[in-house]
């Protein structure tokens, strides 16, 4: 789940754990509904939820928090941008398509990702 902060548009990761064997479910604040852990998230045309009814019109799996926030399911999908290069891929072409980002491949233990150049794109990409 997320949380969206209607002043900013920020997002929040929101856990939610099923029950040990116990019945309790603990959450860290820092990855619950209370967290205040956000980060910038980029919106398309900057329109972001900013109030209880464009929260509530998101969709139907949104809650109101505090008044000050959403909390949404999510559904997160992995997959590939591109998975060739050819002539025609440019900076701009790259920008475009790949709107978060990701992890600096060199806090991975090495072998984990392979350097192949910049692939003959201009403007100071290294394609792994």
């Amino acid at each position: 789940r997320v949380k969206i902060d209607f002043a900013s548009g920020n997002i929040a990761i929101v856990n939610e754990v099923e029950p040990d064997h116990s019945g309790a479910a603990h959450v860290e604040d820092s990855v619950g509904p209370a967290t205040i852990n956000f980060f910038k998230t980029y919106w398309k045309d900057d329109i972001h939820p900013s109030d209880s009814s464009a929260c509530l019109e998101l969709q139907p799996n949104c809650v109101l928090y505090e008044g000050q926030s959403c909390i949404c399911d999510t559904t997160v999908f992995g997959s590939a941008v591109f998975t060739a290069v050819d002539d025609s891929l440019s900076i701009d072409q790259i920008m475009n398509d790949l709107s978060i980002g990701a992890v600096d491949p060199a806090t991975f233990d090495a072998g984990t990702y392979n350097s192949l150049g910049d692939c003959g794109i201009q403007g100071g990409v290294t394609v792994y």
